[in-house]
């Protein structure tokens, strides 16, 4: 077990976007100032230049961090060989492993790559000249989601003369062994470029299916609009929430009709504090759960 997990752990960075106008030494330099020398720890999935700086998405992933650590202070094989008393004492419980090393490993990056499961968190990060100026953790708990695309567009949202940084991305909530219910989606948010304060979040897309002898698959979609409501020269925002809930019948049954419902809200723009209020919390499902 310590050999799969060291071996996980280490996986070298797989970028998904080439550099915007650079090579594979460019990309590792960004990752070593992103990162230090354990480079690994982090995968740059998209950059964008914004006059000096560069605004940069990536996934940080905790298992790799914790092993980088334990290299660094030495005890990185006694921490392994730990680690992999902790899963043989597991394995040889009732129940599900996963649920075992819950209880027994408190780090959960640790616990899911323990488990087989390598879970990673979003983040955003500002950069100049080899330096990090902020950084952003936006979403922890996730596995790759390689077949829906992000989002990562800098343009001025909310009409403050001030760029704005819109990010949409996929996630997959990782499942204990066995579990009956499954969830993933998109979540999004809007950040000021400038010190990377999140003035607006939401789940984009959210799908839970729970699966038993008969189960149901609740879906839900939240879009928003950016458009001056109340006439004071900065963008508000049209939230609008559709879900939706199919029930999956068992074998024997015949299969029940979806049901439908839809909100709505506006949510404000407060130019002193420089974010969106809403007065309902519309498309939080994931992010609920996140923090």
């Amino acid at each position: 077990m310590a050999k799969d997990v060291a071996s996980q752990v280490a996986e070298a960075p797989r970028p998904d976007v080439a550099p915007p106008a650079g090579s594979a030494v460019e990309l590792a330099a960004l990752g070593r100032v992103l990162a230090g020398e354990d480079a690994e720890v982090i995968e740059v999935v998209d950059r964008r230049a914004v006059g000096r700086d560069e605004l940069v998405l990536l996934r940080w992933y905790g298992a790799r961090a914790w092993q980088a650590q334990e290299r660094r202070a030495g005890r990185l094989e006694a921490a392994l060989t730990g680690l992999e008393a902790q899963v043989d004492a597991c394995e040889g419980t009732p129940g599900e492993l996963s649920v075992c090393l819950a209880g027994a490993i408190a780090d959960p990056y640790v616990m899911w790559s323990a488990a087989g499961r390598e879970v990673f968190a979003w983040e955003v990060a500002r950069v100049r000249d080899g330096a990090v100026l902020g950084r952003r953790r936006l979403f922890e708990g996730s596995m790759r989601v390689d077949d829906v695309p992000h989002k990562f567009k800098v343009y001025d949202v909310d009409g403050d003369g001030r760029s704005e940084l819109t990010v949409i991305v996929p996630v997959e909530r990782p499942q204990h062994d066995q579990a009956m219910d499954h969830e993933s989606g998109e979540v999004g948010f809007i950040l000021e470029v400038a010190d990377l304060h999140v003035q607006f979040s939401a789940t984009r897309r959210h799908v839970m299916r729970a699966e038993d002898v008969g189960g149901s698959e609740s879906t839900a979609e939240t879009v928003w609009l950016a458009r001056d409501v109340d006439g004071d020269g900065h963008a508000d925002l049209q939230l609008r929430e559709t879900s939706r809930l199919t029930d999956i019948a068992a074998d024997d049954q015949p299969p029940a009709g979806p049901r439908s419902s839809a909100r709505s809200t506006i949510c404000t723009y407060e130019p002193v504090a420089d974010v969106w209020r809403c007065p309902e919390a519309l498309g939080q499902q994931l992010l609920g759960a996140s923090g």
